[in-house]
């Protein structure tokens, strides 16, 4: 075992003692295959949300009504061409990722739906990264939470479909946001944000430092910052990358469901493979 992989394995038991380790690539070159985007051997275990689901509805509270998502397959496929415009590194060149609903996003809404009175001030702004369909951006938006969803361009009509299906127009908005784009995380930063969230978004190691940039740009010390990933898809080399930049600008801590889930809220919702994190933004972070 190279010196390399030896360090990243010795950092990996650290931060998620106990848990056994998955098969580590031979090297740690960034993953250039698009092998999990045939939608089979996606997952070592069940997925939470099968691949082909055309609709997944989503209980916020018992008090609330369900969300309700339409993932489209053949979107995902870019059956019909790429959209005029669209833009991506790695996956997104061949596929429009935002297309389906992913596991990581159905943990991170759930954890959001059970903790969120712990986490967050009533009232305080939430903003969504790379939210593809938005579900959980819609979670906070549904648990009254005013909410913007981001993404790129091509992504936009499905988020915006998604806030009027659900009749969220009221709390909840859709923006356009390039990872690294400082003047555009500055706009969405005024007033204050409350709590920033990312899932499915460690997957192209050559875009983690762009989306740790902009979510210290976002992030006041104060802020809440919630991060997921799923393992299940081997983007090893993007997770290395997270796992080493992030502690330089962030507090971070793996985040687990705790006794002050709120009364109403779904039950837990987790997956072996799918890591979830709490980040605090450091005191001495210069933007």
């Amino acid at each position: 075992m190279n010196t390399i992989a030896r360090q990243y394995r010795r950092r990996r038991s650290r931060w998620r003692r106990r848990r056994p380790e998955p098969p580590a690539p031979a090297s740690f070159e960034e993953d250039a295959g698009d092998e999990w985007l045939d939608l089979q051997e996606l997952f070592e275990t069940a997925p939470l949300a099968p691949p082909r689901a055309s609709s997944l509805t989503f209980r916020v509270s018992a008090a609330l009504p369900p969300l309700r998502l339409a993932p489209k397959v053949g979107d995902f496929l870019r059956e019909g061409g790429a959209p005029s415009g669209a833009v991506g590194i790695g996956a997104d060149r061949e596929r429009c990722t935002g297309a389906l609903v992913w596991d990581s996003s159905l943990v991170l809404a759930t954890y959001l739906a059970r903790h969120h009175g712990a986490l967050l001030p009533r009232g305080a702004r939430c903003v969504e990264l790379g939210a593809g369909l938005g579900l959980v951006g819609l979670t906070a938006a549904a648990l009254g939470y005013p909410a913007t969803l981001t993404d790129r361009a091509e992504q936009l009509p499905a988020l915006r479909e998604g806030v009027a299906a659900n009749g969220l127009g009221d709390l909840a908005s859709v923006a356009e946001l390039a990872w690294g784009d400082d003047a555009a995380a500055a706009a969405l930063a005024d007033g204050g944000v409350g709590c920033v969230c990312a899932a499915d978004c460690i997957y192209e190691a050559s875009s983690v430092e762009l989306l740790l940039r902009t979510l210290a740009r976002l992030a006041t010390p104060r802020t809440v910052v919630l991060v997921a990933y799923d393992e299940a898809l081997a983007r090893w080399e993007a997770y290395r990358r997270f796992e080493e930049q992030a502690p330089r600008d962030f507090e971070v801590e793996a985040a687990a469901d705790g006794d002050d889930a709120d009364a109403e809220a779904p039950p837990a919702l987790s997956k072996p493979t799918v890591r979830l994190f709490q980040l605090r933004r450091r005191e001495g972070y210069r933007s």
